[in-house]
Order: C-alpha cells, then sequence, then structure tokens
C-alpha cells in the first residue's frame, strides 16, 4: 500500500492577551506540493500520516488490548510501537466535513480546512502550534480511496514562524519535531472478509499516556473510554457497599453513564477450561445455568452461530451439530448416572 499527498493546508495557533489567533498560511495546492521547494513538507507530512496508519489500534468502547492495524504501509521503514484510538463521532454535523474534505477540490478543500482550524481554535485548550490539515489518496491492489489528515506539532524549541519558507526551514532544522504531537486519520480502514472498506471513525494518536479531551471535542469525536474498565470498577463499588448486586442493579447503574454500556460490558464464564464471554445486557436472558451434584450445566440459546478456527469456519466439519433431542437425551443420561 502506498500514498500520495494531495494538499496541505497550514495553520499556526497562537495566544496573545488571552486572545486565541488563528492564522491560514499561504495555500499548497497538489501542483505546488509537487515542486522540489515543498518536498521537505510533503515528507513530513508523509512521515506523520503513515505512522499513524501504521500504529497499533485499541478500540475503547470494545477492548484496552491493542490490535494490529487492517493494512501496513509500505513507505515506513519499521513498525513503530505507539498505539492510536479509533473513535466513533457522538455528532454527525463535522463527520460530514471531513467526509467532504477527503474528496473536495482545491478550492472547497481550503474552505472546509479553514472552518476546521476555526473548531481547534475555539476549544477549551491547546498549546501554541501548527496544525497541518492534509488529503492524500491511498493506493491498494488497484483501487484507491482519499483521506484526510490532521497533524498538530510540538516545537522543539523557538516561536512559530510568520512566513511559509521559515516553516519549511523549521521542519529542514528539527525545530519542528520530526514526530508530532497528536493527529488523525479519517475515515477509517478495516477489513472485512478479504477486502478493505473504510468506515466512519477517526484514528487518533497522541504521543502522551492520557487522552487531550480537547483533541476529540473539536470534532465532536468519542474521547476514549473503556466501557470494561467501567463495568469491572462499577461492580467492584457495589460490592463494597455490602449489598448483593443483582444484573438488574448493575446494568441500571452502568445505563446512567451510557444506555449501551451494558452490551458493551463482557462477562467471562469458564466450565471446565471452556471460557464464554457474554455482553451484560443478554447474560440473564441468553444464557440458562444449571448446577446438580455432578457440576454444571449452561445452555446458550440464540438465532445464529458462528464457530471459527482463525478464518477457518467449523460449522461444517469440525463442529457437529446436534439436535434439540440430543441434548435432552444427555442431560437426562447425566441425571441418571448421577
Amino acid at each position: 500500500m502506498t500514498i500520495i499527498i494531495d494538499r496541505v493546508a497550514t495553520f499556526s495557533f497562537t495566544r496573545e492577551k488571552n486572545t486565541k489567533q488563528v492564522e491560514m498560511k499561504k495555500s499548497l495546492i497538489k501542483g505546488k506540493l509537487l515542486q522540489p521547494t515543498y518536498k521537505v513538507l510533503t515528507d513530513f507530512v508523509a512521515s506523520n500520516v503513515v505512522m499513524i496508519l501504521n500504529t497499533d489500534e485499541v478500540v475503547p468502547v470494545e477492548s484496552s488490548e491493542r490490535v494490529r492495524p487492517a493494512v501496513y504501509v509500505e513507505k515506513a521503514k519499521t513498525r513503530t510501537r505507539a498505539r492510536s484510538y479509533v473513535v466513533d463521532f457522538y455528532k454527525d454535523d463535522r463527520l460530514s466535513t471531513l467526509r467532504k474534505l477527503a474528496g473536495a477540490r482545491e478550492a472547497e478543500f481550503f474552505d472546509l480546512s479553514e472552518k476546521i482550524a476555526n473548531w481547534f481554535k475555539e476549544s477549551l485548550f491547546w498549546p501554541k502550534t501548527y496544525l497541518f490539515i492534509a488529503q492524500f489518496t491511498v493506493f491498494e491492489g488497484g483501487l484507491s480511496h482519499t483521506f484526510v489528515g490532521l497533524l498538530a506539532t510540538n516545537l522543539s524549541h523557538g516561536q512559530l514562524a510568520e512566513h511559509e519558507e521559515k516553516i519549511l526551514e523549521q521542519i529542514k532544522k528539527g525545530v519542528i519535531a520530526k514526530k508530532i504531537r497528536k493527529g488523525l486519520v479519517f475515515p477509517h480502514l478495516v477489513v472485512q472478509g478479504d477486502k478493505l472498506r473504510l468506515e466512519p471513525k477517526a484514528k487518533v494518536f497522541e504521543n502522551q499516556a492520557v487522552p487531550a479531551q480537547y483533541f476529540y471535542e473539536f470534532l465532536h469525536l468519542e474521547p476514549p473510554f473503556y466501557a470494561q474498565g467501567l463495568g469491572e470498577e462499577t461492580y467492584g463499588s457495589l460490592k463494597e457497599k455490602g449489598h448483593g448486586v443483582s444484573l438488574r442493579k448493575l446494568t441500571d447503574k452502568l445505563k446512567e453513564t451510557r444506555e449501551d454500556i451494558p452490551q458493551l460490558v463482557k462477562a467471562s464464564i469458564t466450565i471446565d477450561k471452556v471460557e464464554l464471554r457474554s455482553p451484560l445486557s443478554v447474560l440473564d436472558s441468553v444464557l440458562k445455568i444449571a448446577k446438580d451434584p455432578e457440576g454444571y450445566v449452561l445452555l446458550v440459546t440464540g438465532s445464529s452461530l458462528e464457530a471459527k478456527l482463525g478464518k477457518h469456519d467449523l460449522t461444517d466439519d469440525l463442529l457437529q451439530l446436534k439436535s434439540i433431542q440430543e441434548i435432552v437425551e444427555t442431560i437426562k443420561g447425566r441425571k441418571g448416572a448421577a
């Protein structure tokens, strides 16, 4: 997979006497980006966009575990150990602007970029920084897709430059750190079957342990939020109060934070090293657990089944489906043996 940087809009953000100021630098359209003068800028933007695409991913509403990205961009020499969050939009208004930006031509691209820069300016907090808004194309297997990249920089020393040529010089001399402070790519690439597809989410990179709320809020993105951790902490807190904790009580408490949390929090059930994970929302309705002197019986009901070994489906051969009557007879036989 390879990428080409199509357009870049550059903004500087400063504060003067508690007044936030944003300035758009000279427009850099695709034609100018091809000139040798701007190679330092395209290389800087491309290397950081590639870095974000190549980072391991965490989907906060599902798990705190890192997973590999759907694709790996060949342009990077090595994989990074950093991670990025894949997050949803909690409002669609700014999602639609990013969608337009990904496919915009010159004039519209810079108008939309300025709109995004002003949203960034109005966020509650940001340090002095440059914001590079880029449109780029990803080529994979004869297909191409357009993306948006937003990159916020670090200054290793010195001040923000007034002139565009000075910005290029700061990149060359390392005044602007080679690795960005924060950035994101939209939309998000995923693999479905054997094909790549795009989903309307953002992949957000930060070079700090604690996520900066403002960098998510200005685009109406859901800040990183671990549903699983919340579920575990809430249950522990209720237990510490010394009262019995019913499933209803736990799910009601979680819904106070967000209605869909019980669907995202999963409980694990293990019988003789056979493990099953279930969302709290269906723990009591889909799963039935029985106990007798011989041990436990777990019954799971549902309308669909998926059983895989890696990418291989097991339902056709290794997994032998039984009739309901056969299962009933097995349970009866177990009771008879007891």
